[in-house]
């Protein structure tokens, strides 16, 4: 009888160290990340709808480099994405998008 009250004091404790260690950002094996405070906009031309918003990224891309440094430019890495489409002209499979995020990268 003893012997199970140990495997179970056992076993909770290991529960407890991983339950701690998971919310624990000094213990966590994912990579951290920085974003810069100011959320970078861009724009693309008016193009087919599936070119359009990488038109769109490639402008954002361009705009955080140009803002922070080529280290910020992976859209990969944005953070809090908005993406907008407009359909404002003839023929109406054009299409112009804007997307908006914070740069971020890996620390």
């Amino acid at each position: 009888m003893n012997i199970n009250r140990t495997h179970a004091a056992r076993a909770v404790g290991m529960c407890l160290t991983v339950a701690i260690g998971l919310h624990n950002p000094m213990i966590s094996t994912e990579a951290a990340d920085a974003c810069k405070p100011r959320i970078i906009s861009g724009t693309g031309p008016r193009a087919p709808a599936n070119l359009a918003e990488t038109g769109a990224i490639a402008a954002w891309q361009q705009a955080a480099a140009a803002a922070y440094g080529p280290g910020w430019s992976d859209w990969a890495m944005a953070k809090k994405v908005r993406r907008t489409c407009e359909h404002k002209s003839l023929p109406k499979r054009m299409v112009r998008c804007t997307v908006r995020a914070y740069p971020c990268r890996l620390l």
